[in-house]
């Protein structure tokens, strides 16, 4: 799946991401064409008087005040449509072109920067062109597996995930709440204008906080932290202001036994990976 979309109430992924990038395709190509024709009918009844005495009356427009009106404002909607789903249609052409989904390019970019001993092989891309042609017009995979590029296999980008969150854990810091969170997204009276109008850009949680609450970050902003609660059962994450905690000296190694299960439980079904350790 690469993600959900609201507007079609739909999952796009491997059976409707054609369908979907088509959709947005003319979705921009038709609001391009009412653009034209809007700015044509416009330009052509402002300059009415010219076409009747001078010009080919055949072209002549006659518009009302009500009539241009909306003419200006379906020309003000239709720009948006293709700033909008233009820059969502673009973005869909890269995830195609690279084979990567937004969260399989946030572990790869991770995964290149990360101190390792050779180059990690993103196991998904065999060049924009075989990209572009798996998706429109030779599907491959059935939706849980995939072809991958030699030198790599289905597990190779799920190893390098959980690496990565188990170096996370190791930089993970430490903060104790000194005052109460509610959770709210515009805690204006409560945090002050600054903090407000620093706000995270995502649609993550924000996490509610008790004082003397013990958090475990692992995301840090100028005015805003991401973590979790420490021995939380619940596995609740999300962003609180920075202000109303502060960093604790001595460091609690805290075992999140929910994570614990999940990974072992993948280890245990995954062959490869107990090759490795075995080794």
């Amino acid at each position: 799946m690469d993600h959900h979309c609201p507007w079609i109430n739909n999952c796009c992924g491997h059976m409707n991401h054609v369908h979907f990038t088509a959709f947005l395709f003319f979705s921009v190509f038709g609001a391009i064409q009412s653009t034209v024709l809007l700015a044509i009918a416009l330009y052509r009844g402002y300059y009415a008087n010219w076409y009747f005495y001078n010009g080919d009356r055949s072209k002549l427009v006659y518009l009302t005040l009500t009539s241009f009106l909306m003419c200006v404002f379906s020309i003000g909607l239709a720009v948006g449509v293709i700033l909008a789903v233009g820059g969502l249609f673009i973005i869909q052409l890269k995830t195609i072109l690279r084979n990567k989904t937004s969260i399989e390019e946030w572990i790869v970019t991770k995964a290149e920067v990360r101190d390792r001993d050779k180059p990690f092989i993103y196991p998904y891309d065999f060049g924009k062109w075989n990209n572009f042609k798996q998706l429109f017009f030779m599907p491959l995979g059935n939706g849980i597996d995939w072809p991958v590029v030699d030198g790599c296999d289905k597990y190779s980008l799920t190893i390098e995930q959980l690496v990565q969150k188990s170096e996370k854990r190791t930089r993970m810091r430490y903060f104790q709440a000194i005052c109460d969170y509610n959770g709210s997204w515009f805690p204006l009276l409560s945090q002050g204008f600054r903090t407000t109008c620093k706000l995270p850009i995502t649609d993550e949680p924000r996490l509610p906080l008790k004082t003397n609450d013990t958090l475990c970050v692992t995301r840090w902003k100028t005015h805003w932290l991401y973590g979790e609660k420490a021995n939380n059962s619940k596995q609740a994450k999300g962003w609180f202001p920075r202000r109303c905690v502060v960093e604790t000296n001595g460091k609690k190694k805290i075992i999140d036994l929910a994570a614990l299960k999940v990974i072992s439980q993948f280890i245990l079904n995954c062959p490869r990976i107990v090759n490795i350790l075995g080794q």
